[in-house]
């Protein structure tokens, strides 16, 4: 072999080693950025399952501290009270500022609450239907960040409840967002042994109205029952007649009413139709026609 075929075997050999060096650089960046995407994926997963926690902790807290108002009802919901921590209410959620002692995921490190509009309406524990929290909670390396808000009904809607938390974990970060509407509802209300005793009766007489009265919707509570005291004929002898709650509360509660007839001046056979109203805005209506006579009204239900 001569000096230039033993130059040209060196420069071919140079080239396989090139090529060689080419392919595993490929190959390793290949498989980095699929062990990177690979854990990204998990990074997400947690990411977003931090995001969860982040909804989770709002609508706890939002059936957890729904506070009792001064005529015994409850507020239409506990959202606007979760950060008010404290003697009053030790059920809310505490900062880094109100306890040190406790795990961090349980923190809600509060930025604000503010009003969406300036109209009588707000913040306000009671109302709570216009207004906006946002917080923050970190522990073991995860953070998720929660603005919630609730706006004024719409059409024939409760006020709307959005959630937005956006959780992060290891520099991968995953957004959540939840609307909750509420519609009125048949179910809403439930009435239970309406009876008007007796069913007719004779001019002179009375008759005992009666309901127990409930709601099913959190937050929710009755505002009227009244009564429609109608002739054998369909015709209204009076209307509006307020039902009062003797026993139980404005969430569950028995209401009563006794009649005189002696107020139509007629004698003639009376029957009895309900109204009832919950206090959502618009309203639950519940109506009943000519309820019955006891004992037939024990375990009826509508």
């Amino acid at each position: 072999m001569n000096k230039n075929q033993k130059g040209v075997s060196l420069i071919i050999t140079f080239f396989i080693m090139v090529i060689i060096l080419a392919v595993a650089m490929s190959v390793s960046a290949l498989l980095y950025s699929q062990v990177k995407v690979i854990k990204n994926i998990g990074n997400s997963i947690i990411s977003l399952s931090v995001a969860d926690s982040g909804i989770e902790k709002v609508l706890y807290y939002d059936k957890q501290v729904i506070p009792v108002l001064e005529n015994g009802s409850k507020a239409k919901r506990g959202f606007c009270s979760m950060l008010s921590y404290g003697v009053d209410n030790p059920d809310a959620c505490p900062d880094e500022s109100d306890r040190d002692d406790l795990d961090k995921s349980l923190y809600c490190n509060f930025s604000e609450m503010i009003p969406l509009d300036q109209e009588g309406k707000g913040c306000d524990l009671d109302l709570c239907d216009n207004c906006q929290v946002t917080f923050e909670t970190d522990f073991n390396n995860r953070k998720y960040s929660i603005t919630a808000y609730v706006v004024p009904a719409e059409e024939d809607l409760v006020s709307s409840f959005i959630i937005e938390s956006k959780g992060e974990f290891d520099y991968a970060s995953r957004k959540l967002k939840i609307v909750m509407n509420a519609p009125q509802s048949a179910s809403a209300i439930v009435v239970r042994d309406a009876c008007a005793n007796p069913k007719s009766t004779p001019q002179g007489s009375e008759i005992d109205i009666s309901a127990y009265v409930a709601v099913t919707i959190q937050g929710d509570s009755i505002d009227s029952v009244l009564a429609t005291i109608n002739d054998a004929k369909g015709n209204v002898v009076v209307d509006n007649i307020e039902l009062e709650l003797t026993s139980g509360s404005l969430q569950e509660g028995l209401y009563k009413y006794t009649w005189s007839t002696t107020e139509s001046n007629v004698a003639q056979e009376y029957y009895v139709d309900l109204l009832i109203k919950d206090t959502i805005d618009p309203p639950n209506i519940k109506k009943i026609l000519k309820i019955n006579p006891y004992p037939m009204c024990i375990g009826d239900q509508y």
